[in-house]
């Protein structure tokens, strides 16, 4: 893990659109883990804030926060790519609190080489959940 803190990468973007600032940025950090043969990661951190962001809901100031892990690799005949963020911020005067889990995971059966069309068993399982508090009152977490 040493050497990715190494290789952090940081992103600003400050753009105006119809008047409104709009502020972006970024922290990404990728790299092998050491620990496990054949294992990377990317480990980031994403910011966002708009002035007057419109939404179906209305016109408001927004700010958003995600904070997010994927790892991934190959292993003979496996491969993997498992991602998690979350996030949190603020729309107007609500809370924002989300989250979301991704798998894209795939066999290469041995045989034929891949210039060969060798099949590959790709199994792909993408679950989302949004989670957004209303209120600083409302902390239930019901899902939308």
């Amino acid at each position: 893990m040493r050497g990715l803190v190494n290789r952090w990468r940081l992103i600003r973007e400050l753009l105006t659109t119809n008047g409104a600032k709009q502020r972006f940025g970024a922290a990404i950090s990728n790299g092998p883990l050491p620990l496990i043969p054949g294992l990377n990661a990317d480990f980031y951190y994403l910011g966002l804030s708009r002035e007057n962001a419109k939404f179906a809901r209305g016109t408001a100031d927004e700010l958003r926060h995600s904070l997010g892990v994927r790892l991934f690799g190959k292993h003979n005949s496996l491969d993997w790519n498992f991602e998690f963020v979350g996030q949190f911020g603020s729309f107007g005067d609500d809370g924002i609190l989300a989250w979301t889990a991704a798998s894209d995971t795939g066999w290469t059966f041995a045989g034929r080489s891949k210039e060969h069309h060798c099949p590959e068993l790709e199994l792909v399982d993408h679950r989302t959940r949004r989670y957004e508090q209303h209120s600083s009152s409302d902390l239930s977490g019901a899902p939308r």
